[in-house]
């Protein structure tokens, strides 16, 4: 399969995360593609049977969660066209409800949301791998999409 991974990131962790996950849908056999939002090759994109898009969770500690870098989300990410994607999100102490944000705006931009994951910044390299066993797991292509 082809698989786009795109992420927005602010003190690396969340490049990290994607990083993470690229390399695991590599070692599992699947042509992979790891962009930030500002640089998604738009024609890997529209190949991809699907997509992984992440941010981190920005607010308080114990309120006001919000997906981080949500402006530059919607403004930097291209219409997914109901392209199957799955969003992850990194965080320190706790996400709150960040992920219901964060996929109400992936669904702004078209994208047919099917899952969604929380990423502790201190577990990325145990739960990227999980992330991804998860997702591949969950994918079902879509008719006349190549696996």
């Amino acid at each position: 399969m082809k698989v786009v991974v795109i992420y927005e990131s602010r003190t690396g962790n969340t490049a990290y995360a994607a990083q993470l996950i690229g390399a695991n849908l590599e070692a599992a056999g699947h042509e992979v593609g790891v962009y930030p939002t500002g640089e998604v090759d738009l024609h890997a994109l529209s190949e991809a049977d699907f997509a992984i898009v992440g941010t981190w969770t920005d607010g308080a500690i114990l309120f006001g969660h919000r997906p981080g870098g949500a402006g530059n989300i919607a403004k930097h990410l291209p219409t997914m066209w109901d392209k199957p994607t799955y969003a992850f999100v990194t965080y320190a102490v706790r996400p709150g409800n960040v992920l219901r944000g964060f996929n109400k705006l992936l669904a702004s931009k078209g994208a047919d949301v099917r899952g969604a994951l929380e990423l502790h910044r201190r577990h990325l390299d145990t739960d990227a791998p999980d992330f991804v066993d998860g997702v591949l797991a969950a994918f079902k292509p879509s008719a006349g999409a190549t696996v």
